[in-house]
């Protein structure tokens, strides 16, 4: 398993984050997916076995993993799901990727194309599946759509995206965009974030919006290439589920919005109507389905029956 990244942590990232914990602390869908998890849950895994058809169909295909924002101080990032990938189905063939938090969506797309391309070649033009989280999704679909390549020439196989934020998230409202509503408590730390442009892209006001132009300018033939491979995975928690950093973002969201989340998006953003396939709203908060740490409540064996649930219903 290879990571890539652009910088190493530091204790400034570590600092705004810290911050960022203290400010805050101030549709219908397919259920396949959610009884594939729920019996993974049931399951002991070490005791029941991947089918070879699924076995067989995961290792012929290297794995892409694309991390979302404030990566840097997360280096378990698609550690868990990796890890299930290699244990469970003989994968060995993983890389995880960390697009730099404060930059753009529109600059790391690029290259987070290069990366998927390179991973293509490096394993011997085996096609790929990319699972992408967050931030990282929406930097994974404008790379798509602006090297639509990628699928005409069967670089990528299947691409999941993980809650991802396709119509940006509230929580970025709040921290920098006054237009999307006034919130007194939050203007202290506007100045704090407003070189963000990582998280100014995941504002309501840019992130949908940027997509939507990019989709509309994309040739017919590769969007539908596009709908044929892309599937979404949403989730949403109850707050007292939630890691104890996102309970006051799951508070503002229901109380303002009055809508249920993962505790940063609620789940209708995390996908765009009409394109690709709905795998359903899973139970998990924004940290649980991909990320591993002191943050993280539920433990390794939840990120590990999601992602044999994952490779089931992809395969199966």
């Amino acid at each position: 398993m290879e990571v890539y990244r652009y910088r190493p942590y530091n204790g400034i990232h570590m600092g705004v984050t810290f911050l960022f914990s203290l400010l805050l602390a101030a549709g219908t869908a397919r259920a396949d997916l959610r009884e594939k998890f729920q019996e993974e849950l049931a399951l002991n895994p070490d005791t029941t076995p991947i089918g070879a058809k699924v076995a067989d169909a995961v290792r012929s295909r290297p794995v892409v993993m694309v991390a979302g924002i404030l990566n840097e101080q997360i280096p378990g990032y698609f550690a868990d799901n990796a890890r299930t990938l290699t244990r469970d189905f003989g994968q060995k063939e993983v890389r995880r990727f960390f697009p730099p938090s404060r930059i753009r969506v529109e600059e790391n797309a690029r290259e987070v194309g290069a990366w998927i391309r390179k991973t293509f070649e490096d394993f011997g033009g085996k096609p790929v599946i990319v699972l992408a989280h967050s931030k990282g999704a929406n930097e994974t679909l404008l790379a798509v759509l602006e090297d639509p390549s990628l699928l005409r020439d069967g670089v990528i196989d299947r691409l999941v995206f993980i809650q991802a934020a396709m119509n940006g998230s509230h929580i970025a409202d709040m921290l920098l965009d006054n237009d999307a509503g006034n919130f007194p408590a939050a203007q202290p730390f506007h100045w704090l974030f407003h070189d963000w442009q990582g998280l100014w892209s995941l504002t309501t006001r840019e992130a949908g919006p940027t997509l939507a132009r990019a989709l509309a300018s994309a040739d017919p033939a590769d969007r539908e290439l596009l709908d044929q491979r892309l599937a979404f995975v949403r989730a949403a928690q109850v707050r007292q589920k939630c890691s104890w950093q996102l309970q006051a973002m799951h508070l503002f969201i229901d109380k303002v919005f009055s809508e249920d989340s993962d505790g940063v998006m609620v789940p209708k953003d995390q996908l765009i109507p009409g394109l690709g396939t709905d795998l359903g709203v899973v139970e998990g908060d924004h940290f649980d389905l991909t990320e591993k740490g002191p943050a993280v409540v539920t433990p390794a064996p939840y990120r590990r029956a999601f992602t044999r649930a994952l490779m089931r219903e992809l395969f199966e």
